[in-house]
């Protein structure tokens, strides 16, 4: 995808450059690296990166992308692609989101493929993706009432 700056962290000598994340009484946390888990946690990324990840999702132009986006477990109201959240409707309503973080960063992408609109939002401060989804949700409400 034209990702170059998107990679596995695997030695905290490679964070020298990183944003510093903290906790709710904003302490410093360090940052995780993972030498086993790779992408679970251990992955590292620009807000470049993420737009170039968000524009490859909407456009749906590779098979893998198309199919992740595909419901393939449906539980308690809920429904998953593979890596993620699906919402019921038509095609154009259909809508994904992703969230995650580690101990000093929390995220939150969301993206309306049938209207060709994503977002992602970041924050160096972990557990507020519930902050996040709300501001997301709501940034892309606005724009969609009132495009332009």
């Amino acid at each position: 995808m034209g990702m170059e700056n998107t990679e596995t962290v695997y030695y905290e000598s490679d964070t020298a450059n990183y944003t510093r994340g903290y906790d709710k009484s904003r302490n410093i946390m360090p940052h995780i690296t993972f030498q086993i888990a790779g992408a679970a946690g251990g992955l590292k990324s620009t807000a470049y990166d993420m737009v170039r990840y968000i524009e490859e999702n909407i456009k749906e132009d590779d098979e893998a992308i198309y199919f992740s986006h595909q419901k393939t477990i449906e539980k308690n109201d809920q429904a998953y692609g593979l890596g993620w959240q699906v919402s019921a409707g038509s095609a154009k309503d259909i809508h994904l989101w992703h969230d995650g973080g580690e101990p000093g960063f929390s995220s939150f992408c969301l993206i309306y493929p049938g209207k060709k609109t994503g977002i992602i939002c970041l924050t160096n401060q972990r557990s507020r993706q519930s902050q996040l989804s709300n501001l997301c949700r709501a940034i892309l409400a606005t724009l969609m009432k009132n495009p332009g």
